[in-house]
């Protein structure tokens, strides 16, 4: 999994050349090859969740901080659909209808059902791939804040 995943998020790079600024200045070698060489390493050892969801709603594939993050092995995450980890349905229905408007979505917060039964809390970013006008997968990032919006309910409880 770990090299379906690297290739699949780095395959839609384009490679970019630098000109020489002076003549005579040697020229640098394509950006792509350090991309490609660099992007599976970063995408494997984020810190942060990473998954990328198709057109039909399923979990495509998942970095190990992401299933660290709910518990789950890569068999019993990747091929499911998205929706199954979302507590609340209707923000899940809010999540998608925005990806669907082309929308770029920052810090959107909800809750995740974890493996073990417990709950994250996470603020998720992403945005849609689109091709000739169709979908064809979102970038999630995923942050969790559960230590945050648990103390912020503490906070709150106390000052009542």
């Amino acid at each position: 999994m770990p090299n379906a995943c690297a290739q699949s998020a780095c395959s839609n790079t384009r490679p970019a050349y630098s000109k020489p600024k002076r003549p005579g200045a040697r020229k640098r070698k394509p950006l792509s090859s350090f991309i490609k060489r660099s992007c599976p390493d970063f995408i494997q050892n984020a810190l942060e969740g990473l998954h990328q969801v198709g057109a039909e709603g399923k979990i495509l594939w998942a970095n190990p901080a992401q299933l660290r993050l709910l518990g789950y092995p890569a068999s019993e995450y990747v091929g499911r659909e998205l929706v199954e980890f979302f507590l609340d349905r209707k923000r899940f229905d809010e999540f998608w209808d925005r990806l669907m408007r082309g929308e770029v979505i920052y810090d959107f917060p909800a809750a995740l059902r974890c493996n073990d039964g417990s709950i994250k809390h996470v603020l998720i970013h992403s945005s849609g791939y689109w091709e000739g006008g169709k979908f064809l997968y979102t970038r999630c990032f995923i942050r969790d804040v559960t230590e945050r919006v648990e103390l912020e309910r503490e906070l709150k409880s106390q000052a009542r």
